[in-house]
C-alpha cells in the first residue's frame, strides 16, 4: 500500500509506516481505510470476530486453500503470521 505525502490524511500514514504496519485489503478502496480503522480502533466493530483462520507462513498453501473454498470452510478473514492483534489504536 502506498500513501501519499500530499494526502489529506497523511499522519495516520505516517504512524503506521513508522510503526512498521501492513494493511492489506480486498475489495476496500483506499479512501475508506482510514474510515475503518477509525470504526475498529472506536471498538464499533470487533476485529477478532472478524479472523476466522490464523496460520503461520510456512501454512501459505494450507491458508491459501482454505481461504479459496470459503463457501465450505467458512473462511471470512484468513490471517498468515505475525502475533495477534486483539486492539487497534490510533493517535487522536
Amino acid at each position: 500500500m502506498r500513501a501519499s505525502t500530499a494526502s489529506p490524511r497523511p499522519s495516520i500514514w505516517k504512524d503506521l509506516r513508522t510503526k512498521n504496519v501492513t494493511i492489506t485489503t480486498g475489495l476496500v478502496d483506499t479512501y475508506s481505510i482510514p474510515v475503518l480503522l477509525r470504526v475498529l480502533a472506536s471498538g464499533r466493530l470487533p476485529a477478532t470476530s472478524l479472523v476466522t483462520h490464523r496460520f503461520e507462513l510456512g501454512q501459505l498453501e494450507e491458508a491459501y486453500d482454505v481461504f479459496s473454498r470459503s463457501a465450505h470452510t467458512g473462511a471470512l478473514k484468513v490471517v498468515l503470521g505475525g502475533p495477534r492483534h486483539d486492539a487497534v489504536t490510533l493517535p487522536a
